[in-house]
């Protein structure tokens, strides 16, 4: 029997009980729906949560450890560079350091294993003469720093002079000059007391939401003791942060108070509303149901705009904590493991890489991929930038965003498709990471498990993020910079200045204040020339100094300046300007150095040990001193030097006939003449009265060759020395005020090469030479020929 069209439809009308049931079951449904995403929205909110306060709290840590680091190791540096650094030039720089650096308890010297000095002394007396190797607490991590040349933090450790603290030692080798090696000379190390490091990083506050511990004794991560907190924090799920230090690290378990899953506000909402839905599903069922899809469809809307502006919310509530890494000097390995992490948080699915630009320009290197194997992370650390290699290696070629659908298809992965299928990747985008400049830095890279194209969302957020890493890069390769020159310019031995353009002070260093007398805030403000103008140069050697650095040219001379207390000091001084954007001067830098000692001593010492007052030639003892230099050189070299005795043939009946004075103006003649016809390496000396020395150096390794150059010298001399003087007198003698003379010379030879015997033979076989060509008419040249 067939059904009529109408009992047909009827009978495909579901009964009211069962509209009734089968309403109220959708509604349960998806309001368990709704529980269940509510739920893990709930929880993701709060690993995000922890994860930014702990992430908060890390950078602190290592921000709040940096600056004594930093001081502690220029400390060292120093001590490396002079391992018998005194006392109080120790104390000076100790003084220095726990300026910058309130929470340093004190700052000890090792030489070798035991303390020689500390600062401050008093109160702790007791540390002096104290071996390291007698504490065994701190010996071992002690011992580790010497064995693999590195910083390294102790502790928290119990203080011999009280108090619980982390000790950050730095080593210090001394190259030594003979053999080019380095040796260990000892230590500086500075205990920080914990507390210290605790309340500087705010660990209170982010206790009052969070438990956290901390483990890692010694510098430990993981596999230290707890030294903060309770062990039962890293049993509990917790979010895991790595607090670098030298020489290792610590780790950070963080988890919230009220733990995991805890109800929100609104997942009661959506529970209570959900249960009423239920029963009042039954009774409306056929009223609702265009009411109920409109609100689903509504409600669906309502939720992904919801989850969206909370995933945005939060993902700059986390590049603001990037941010603030930043500004507390956090390292950019951990900065850029945070924003990988972020990213993959905010997006499941999603793999990414971070590589950065080598110094060589010519490979990429790995920055931060904590989801990606590590044996694909090590495989790709160092590839090659070029068309075709890879996604990330075109990418940074280009400097233009490349997309690989499927790796497993794509000629730029041949070389790469067994490692992407041991890794289980599928598809890769590279953005490269750009300065400024549109200088390539890096690549930003997103992997995923199955093969995929990146939706208009997926570019913007790969380009956003590739803006954002950049941001970082430069910022913090900035603030290292930044760091380094702060701190190099503030122990620098010379006197540093920075003045605005009216040469008004607004930054100088301490060795300014030491040069000057003037304390830093003292001179800060006030003009240079009002603090150190002696009055020893006139006006016009300013105007050439101000036409000089206003050109945008550096200047570099000396000055003569008055120091706070009077007395004057010779001050060598190169200024530079500095230009701002606009490309217009806005400031000057001057670098300044006491040359007052030195300028009197080198110039007594110079002349009266080494050079002849009359010619200005070098003496016989730096002649002796070069030759000893010679003879060493040329033992390694193999090549031949020679040395010149010469006699000036007719310099007697000049002296007779017109008086020393004119015979000495001969002598400069002669002595200018010798000069000219040679090499800027080799020397000419005078040995006293008519007897002048030529030191040939680095001739060839061949006898007869090196002979050959040494006469051609000779014959330029003996000619030079053989042409007309004529002897402008000051005073005219007898009506005359020029002596013409002529005066030839008599040369003697020596070669050497390895020599056996010593500079006092050669002097006197090239001696012997000279008297032989005396001997054979004079105005010839001989050489020494052994008997």
């Amino acid at each position: 029997m067939k059904l009529t069209g109408q009992a047909l439809e009827l009978h495909r009308i579901p009964s009211p009980r069962l509209s009734a049931l089968a309403a109220a079951l959708i509604v349960l449904a998806v309001m368990l729906t709704i529980d269940t995403f509510e739920r893990k929205q709930a929880m993701q909110n709060q690993r995000l949560y922890v994860l930014e306060r702990a992430s908060v709290l890390r950078a602190r840590l290592e921000a709040a450890i940096s600056t004594p680091v930093s001081t502690t190791r220029a400390i060292a540096v120093v001590y490396a560079a002079h391992p018998d650094l005194p006392e109080d030039e120790f104390s000076i720089l100790a003084e220095q350091a726990r300026t910058s650096s309130p929470g340093i308890l004190n700052i000890a010297l090792f030489r070798d294993t035991v303390i020689c000095c500390v600062y401050p002394r008093k109160g702790n007396e007791k540390l002096v003469g104290l071996d390291i190797r007698g504490l065994p607490g701190q010996w071992p991590a002690y011992r580790n720093m010497m064995d693999t040349h590195r910083p390294m933090v102790a502790g928290p450790l119990k203080l011999v002079e009280g108090g619980e603290a982390v000790v950050v030692r730095i080593p210090a080798y001394h190259a030594d000059t003979a053999s080019g090696k380095e040796r260990f000379i000892g230590a500086v190390g500075t205990p920080i007391l914990f507390d210290s490091l605790l309340r500087e990083a705010g660990i209170s506050d982010t206790e009052k939401n969070l438990i956290v511990a901390i483990r890692g004794r010694d510098g430990r991560g993981h596999d230290g003791e707890i030294i903060y907190g309770s062990s039962g924090a890293f049993t509990a799920e917790p979010v895991l942060q790595q607090v670098a230090l030298p020489g290792g690290s610590w780790e950070i378990a963080a988890y919230p108070r009220s733990g995991w899953g805890a109800s929100s506000p609104a997942l009661g909402i959506i529970r209570a509303l959900g249960g009423l839905l239920c029963l009042l599903a039954a009774v409306l069922a056929y009223m609702l149901a265009g009411h109920l899809r409109r609100r689903a469809e509504n409600e669906q809307r309502l939720h992904e705009s919801e989850a969206q502006l909370k995933q945005r919310s939060a993902e700059l509530t986390q590049q603001n904590a990037v941010l603030e890494m930043i500004t507390h000097n956090a390292g950019l390995p951990g900065i850029l493991k945070m924003m990988v992490q972020l990213v993959e948080l905010h997006h499941p699915g999603a793999l990414c890489s971070i590589m950065l630009l080598d110094r060589d320009g010519l490979h990429l290197r790995h920055g931060a991929a904590p989801s990606l194997p590590d044996f694909y992370n090590r495989t790709v650390d160092g590839i090659t930038i070029g068309e075709g290699v890879g996604c990330c290696g075109t990418a940074a070629y280009r400097g233009e965003r490349a997309v690989i659908e499927n790796i497993q298809a794509h000629p730029w992965c041949e070389n790469y498709r067994k490692l992407a299928r041991q890794a289980d990747l599928q598809s890769c985008w590279s953005q490269p990471i750009k300065d400024n400049d549109g200088r390539v830095l890096g690549t930003f890279a997103i992997y995923r498990h199955h093969p995929a194209t990146p939706q208009p969302g997926e570019i913007a957020l790969i380009e956003e993020y590739a803006a954002l890493i950049a941001l970082v890069i430069e910022r913090t390769r900035t603030a290292e910079v930044l760091r380094l020159h702060d701190a190099a310019l503030n122990v620098a031995a010379n006197a540093i200045v920075i003045t605005d353009r009216q040469a008004r002070i607004i930054w100088a260093n301490q060795a300014f204040a030491r040069l000057t007398g003037y304390e830093v805030e003292e001179a800060i403000g006030h003009h240079c020339g009002s603090l150190s103008k002696s009055g020893h140069h006139d006006r016009q050697f300013y105007e050439a100094l101000w036409q000089t650095i206003l050109s945008g040219h550096v200047w570099h001379g000396e000055l003569v300046n008055r120091r706070k207390d009077g007395t004057l000091y010779h001050d060598e001084t190169t200024i530079t300007p500095i230009r701002g954007k606009d490309g217009e001067i806005t400031h000057f830098v001057a670098v300044k150095g006491d040359i007052t000692a030195r300028k009197t001593s080198e110039e007594h010492l110079k002349n009266l040990a080494f050079y002849d007052p009359l010619t200005q030639l070098p003496n016989r003892r730096l002649l002796i001193d070069r030759l000893g230099q010679t003879l060493v050189v040329g033992k390694r070299s193999g090549r031949y030097g020679a040395l010149m005795f010469l006699d000036l043939d007719n310099f007697k009946p000049l002296n007779d006939e017109h008086g020393h004075d004119v015979g000495d103006l001969l002598l400069i003649e002669a002595a200018q003449r010798i000069s000219h016809c040679v090499r800027e390496e080799d020397t000419v000396a005078r040995f006293g009265g008519d007897e002048f020395v030529v030191m040939l150096k680095d001739l060839d390794a061949d006898k007869a060759v090196s002979a050959m150059q040494a006469n051609g010298v000779a014959e330029k001399i003996r000619a030079a020395l053989a042409e007309p003087y004529r002897l402008e007198l000051l005073q005219a003698e007898d009506g005359e005020t020029v002596v013409e003379h002529r005066c030839t010379s008599s040369i003697g030879i020596v070669l050497f090469v390895n020599q056996e015997s010593d500079r006092e033979n050669i002097l006197r076989w090239a001696d012997i030479a000279m008297y032989k060509a005396k001997a054979g008419g004079r105005n010839r040249i001989c050489f020494y020929e052994p008997v």
